[in-house]
């Protein structure tokens, strides 16, 4: 079984928050986190998915996405669908629009895709972009700390628990973050420039603090949520 499914109620829970927040800082109804298994792809962390929760490889536009190995763009699968899978469960599901992020790991190889989905014309704006890539990065941080055996912590000895409680400050920090901007932004086509700045350098820091602690070779630097 792969390391990434090794996953108690806890890292569920805030993987399952981030794919909410994925979609409301987006705007789409649809968000997913799949991971990649031998011959299917596994859609585990949703929000508005109607789909199965697995399906094979040649089905998926997350396939797509693996194969290119960068963000892939699909802004109107109705008139241009991809020619690459076979499209009937997108049809079926009456998708348009897909933008998905290869989760990165420091192999080089992605192991599965963050995406955001619609079954109406989406405007893509590049804050969405950004914001998905750096979801993304947070999201592979997680998961690879999630599969990661204890004894590897090494050598900064920080308490899991210490760990687990810094993520779970800087993820309500990006929750309030969020609510005031989606309050803010009721009026205008986007999120404000300086929410999406905090938001974004909020998610970085908390993935390099997950890497700078798996890593070991430095003490990690608490992300801004901590501190508030």
């Amino acid at each position: 079984m792969p390391s990434y499914q090794k996953l108690g109620n806890l890292q569920d829970q805030l993987l399952d928050e981030l794919v909410a927040l994925t979609a409301k800082l987006c705007r789409v109804p649809i968000a997913f986190i799949s991971l990649l298994e031998e011959q299917t792809v596994w859609f585990k962390h949703t929000v508005g998915w109607a789909g199965a929760e697995r399906l094979p490889v040649g089905y998926t536009l997350c396939s797509v996405a693996l194969l290119q190995q960068t963000p892939t763009l699909f802004l109107n699968l109705k008139q241009e669908p991809c020619r690459q899978i076979d499209s009937r469960e997108i049809e079926a599901l009456g998708l348009h629009f897909y933008l998905g992020v290869p989760l990165p790991t420091a192999q080089g190889k992605s192991f599965g895709v963050l995406a955001i989905l619609d079954e109406q014309s989406h405007q893509l704006l590049p804050p969405d972009r950004t914001l998905l890539v750096h979801f993304a990065e947070l999201v592979s941080s997680l998961l690879v700390l999630y599969g990661t055996p204890k004894q590897l912590h090494r050598p900064w000895e920080l308490a899991e628990s210490q760990v687990y409680e810094t993520i779970v400050q800087s993820m309500s920090w990006l929750h309030k973050l969020a609510e005031q901007a989606d309050g803010l932004h009721l009026a205008a086509p986007e999120i404000p420039r300086d929410y999406q700045q905090e938001i974004s350098q909020e998610t970085q820091k908390l993935a390099s603090f997950i890497r700078q602690y798996l890593v070991g070779t430095t003490k990690p630097l608490l992300p801004t949520g901590n501190a508030c």
